[in-house]
């Protein structure tokens, strides 16, 4: 069993080896939900706060959303069909 990784960060372009040969940066935010069965959010850019996540969510294979810290609970919180994770949070 494999799996494809992809990425979004707003300041990275480039993965230092072994990672680039591994993981495939986007080029948005909405390109990393298209098609996935699962996304990590393990960054607190603002903008993915703005992340539209009620027309993202419906264009993954599966709705299944991995949080750190909580971080777009507030966004996530009436959205149907999501498998919503926090991973972990700071006290």
């Amino acid at each position: 069993m494999s799996a494809d990784v992809t990425v979004f960060d707003p300041k990275v372009s480039a993965l230092p080896e072994p990672l680039s040969s591994a993981v495939t940066i986007a080029s948005s935010a909405d390109a990393v939900f298209k098609g996935s069965e699962a996304v990590v959010l393990a960054t607190e850019w603002p903008q993915f706060r703005e992340l539209d996540f009620a027309t993202l969510v419906p264009s993954m294979k599966r709705a299944m959303l991995i949080d750190q810290n909580a971080f777009a609970s507030k966004q996530l919180a009436d959205l149907s069909g999501l498998d919503y994770i926090v991973a972990g949070k700071v006290r």
